[in-house]
């Protein structure tokens, strides 16, 4: 990726809250209030592989997929262009959730996996769906970092790979994508 390169982004807010002034506070959020596991892993996040507490949670743009601000005291929804050069880090989603104790999948990544697989059989009427979705559920389980040292030095995605996981037809739920706070009015389009 060229430092030119942008990436299309987009953030979840309160109410009278702007992610170009420096007044967002994440002791603030009702996430924060709400889940301990969150509240201390974020600050682990920032302080040990960040290195900053001011930075903003914000997803992939996708165009097939048009998701709603995921937390009902954040729903002003901000789109950004962010170049390449200005994100602090990319984590992986999933990883992150396991973290913080939420044991999601990637479920387009995995049900896509799953159709690939039964329009590539020669007898897609024996094809049991639900059972090949669980069997790409524990293979993704398997791949999983075992201890919360592994998840740790698994949860950022080192630069140099940032350009082959943005192309990955699911980068838009797999990956969640870190940029200093307050940004830059410049990112923002609307």
């Amino acid at each position: 990726m060229s430092k030119t390169e942008k990436l299309s982004l987009w953030t979840c807010q309160g109410k009278g809250y702007s992610i170009i002034k420096d007044n967002l506070d994440p002791a603030l959020s009702g996430y924060n209030k709400a889940v301990p596991s969150y509240r201390d892993n974020r600050k682990k996040l920032s302080e040990e592989k960040i290195g900053t507490p001011n930075f903003i949670w914000c997803c992939i743009q996708n165009n097939k997929h048009n998701d709603k601000c995921w937390e009902a005291d954040k729903p002003v929804k901000w789109f950004l262009e962010v170049p390449i050069n200005e994100v602090l880090s990319i984590v992986d989603t999933f990883i992150w959730n396991r973290i913080i104790g939420d044991h999601e999948y990637p479920r387009n990544k995995l049900f896509g996996k799953a159709l690939k697989a039964i329009n590539e059989s020669q007898n897609k009427s024996q094809i049991d769906l639900d059972a090949l979705k669980k069997l790409y559920q524990d293979q993704y389980e398997e791949s999983l970092p075992k201890s919360e040292n592994e998840m740790w030095d698994r949860l950022i995605i080192p630069k140099n790979s940032w350009n082959d996981i943005l192309k990955e037809e699911f980068a838009w739920e797999s990956y969640t994508v870190l940029i200093p706070h307050p940004a830059k009015e410049s990112w923002v389009i609307f």
